[in-house]
């Protein structure tokens, strides 16, 4: 294969497993991936992406309607991800400038094709830029991590806090600095996502739903729901019908 190679994606809702010769970074611009990668189990998804490495077995499920980037890199080319190699996970932080390149490639939609040649250099240099910051915000995994756990529940920034071993102000500023919003709007934003996917695969009642990711009434969910998504979870719902429906 050629050194660099870019590519975009949709994963089924069912598990497969593989493995490939080179390594790949999987990047989300739309719902999330359950993978595996050398036995450790992650989600990628807006804040987070992965590196399977060369000939590593992974194992991955798409979640709900997703779009992902996908960048193909040669085992031992110069654009090889030394340090991500070398991470204790093969899960990482996005960084903004990372970010800023995948919100290009998805205003492309599918016409990133004559694009890709350049975009894909400026993603693997994006990304050897961030290496370095794989170390630093263990509190902001370990914030994650626990939000990803209970957001069912109705936890707060202070309970994010406390789990990731620091103050609610130091999270708030790590947050800033390393996804660009509040631990508040991470978790509103996840709660959202988990709650858009039940209602794309179920016939659950959407207060069912509301309550289950975490709002404490149905009119705060739709509230947010409108803000995040530009329509009702109602509407959402309604629109996808057809999909549904056999002849």
């Amino acid at each position: 294969m050629q050194s660099l190679a870019l590519d975009l994606r949709s994963y089924a809702g069912v598990p497969y497993a593989h493995d490939h010769p080179y390594h790949q970074v999987v990047l989300a611009l739309e719902g999330g991936l359950d993978m595996e990668i050398g036995g450790r189990p992650g989600r990628v998804d807006g804040c987070r992406g992965a590196l399977v490495p060369a000939g590593m077995r992974h194992a991955f499920t798409g979640v709900g309607r997703n779009r992902f980037v996908t960048l193909d890199i040669g085992k031992a080319s110069d654009a090889e991800p030394a340090r991500l190699l070398r991470a204790e996970t093969p899960f990482f932080t996005v960084s903004r400038a990372v970010e800023h390149l995948l919100a290009y490639v998805g205003s492309r939609q599918g016409a990133l094709g004559s694009d890709a040649d350049h975009v894909a250099p400026l993603l693997a240099a994006a990304l050897a830029e961030a290496e370095a910051d794989m170390r630093a915000p263990q509190a902001v995994l370990k914030a994650t991590e626990f939000m990803r756990r209970a957001y069912s529940r109705p936890i707060t920034c202070d309970d994010a806090a406390k789990a990731a071993g620091i103050s609610a102000a130091h999270l708030h500023a790590l947050f800033k600095q390393w996804l660009g919003l509040t631990p508040g709007r991470y978790l509103g934003e996840f709660r959202l996502d988990r709650a858009k996917e039940r209602l794309t695969g179920s016939a659950e009642p959407i207060v069912e739903i509301a309550l289950g990711v975490g709002f404490s009434e149905q009119s705060a969910f739709t509230r947010a729901f409108r803000r995040r998504f530009g329509e009702a979870p109602a509407a959402f719902r309604r629109r996808l019908e057809p999909r549904h429906k056999t002849s």
